[in-house]
């Protein structure tokens, strides 16, 4: 009887040390954080806030850190609030009707538009985004500047005949970083 007692005993113990662990911790963390933005998770950003990658809407945190993203991305950072936008590429891609947001085809001499915050490689064929999904290059002229500019994360062959294990590894969610 006087096992189970303190047995009994132990395990509340443990519960209670392990809640005051939990708190503690997590009250300190917030404490610290003063800014908290992912250049690779927001998609377009306004004065008062952003969509990001799945067109969830954001508030900024606080000023610094909407100045800090319109300095960075200019290309997509729109001086307004997002209720005046009327860009109906913008609208639609909100909605999800519309994969991109960029007007394909002629918008100030744009031929094509690439994030580049969001590839990690790419290949002949296409690219590999943060969240491993594939895409396939909109068109030539925008596969021969990425490789131009971004050689280092360009492989000259089809993604179906990569056989390196570290991305292959990272494309199947075995590894966080495919680099090392």
């Amino acid at each position: 009887m006087l096992k189970k007692y303190r047995l009994g005993l132990l395990a509340a113990g443990a519960l209670l040390a392990a809640g005051t662990l939990t708190t503690v911790p997590a009250a300190q963390a917030r404490d610290r954080i003063s800014f908290s933005i992912n250049l690779g998770d927001v998609a377009l950003g306004y004065q008062d806030g952003y969509y990001d990658r799945d067109r969830r809407w954001h508030r900024w945190n606080n000023n610094a850190e909407r100045d800090w993203y319109r300095q960075r991305r200019r290309d997509a950072y729109f001086a307004m609030r997002r209720d005046n936008d009327r860009d109906r590429y913008r609208r639609d891609w909100w909605n999800g009707r519309r994969d991109d947001w960029r007007f394909r085809g002629g918008n100030n001499g744009a031929d094509f538009a690439i994030v580049l915050g969001n590839i990690v490689f790419a290949y002949n064929d296409g690219y590999y985004d943060h969240d491993r999904r594939w895409h396939a290059w909109r068109s030539n002229d925008e596969r021969e500047w990425y490789r131009r500019h971004y050689g280092r994360t360009y492989y000259n062959y089809r993604h179906d005949n990569d056989r390196d294990h570290r991305r292959r590894d990272w494309r199947e969610g075995r590894r966080n970083n495919w680099q090392f």
